[in-house]
């Protein structure tokens, strides 16, 4: 678990929330090694930015989120995050290289909008769901 504070140390403070914030945030992985060569992941990621703000766009490349219940684009700073991954690392080249090929679904909660004071108000209501599919490879030198 990793904790930070952040201090806003700007003129117009008000416009970016005004005031410290703490957020936290956590990540939970296990792998399983099938064999010397495939690996099994499993993650649990979490984050409350405490008023700081996220974007779905932060997280999860090529984002639109749509309201399914309208089809109108959403769009909005959230404060809360979580995400659960499961995917295969295949390992080659004496492990000096991998592919990682997984799926990821995630959900980002309450918008919010800050207030001339530097307080914020949130709208628990608001949440995106995200589903993604991930690839990436890794090269040791």
């Amino acid at each position: 678990m990793q904790t930070t504070n952040v201090d806003q140390k700007v003129a117009t403070s008000a416009a970016i929330g005004g005031a410290e914030r703490d957020p936290t945030g956590y990540n939970l992985i296990l792998a399983y090694k099938f064999t010397d060569a495939i690996e099994g992941v499993v993650r649990y990621s979490y984050l409350d930015t405490d008023g700081r703000g996220i974007r779905a766009s932060d997280g999860f490349r090529d984002t639109t989120m749509i309201n399914a219940a309208t089809g109108a684009t959403l769009s909005g700073t959230y404060n809360k995050a979580s995400s659960y991954y499961v995917g295969v690392n295949y390992y080659f080249v004496d492990h000096n290289a991998k592919i990682c090929f997984g799926y990821e679904k995630g959900q980002l909660k309450d918008t919010f909008s800050y207030n001339a004071d530097g307080s914020i108000t949130t709208n628990s209501a608001n949440k995106a769901d995200v589903d993604a599919f991930r690839l990436q490879a890794q090269v040791l030198f």
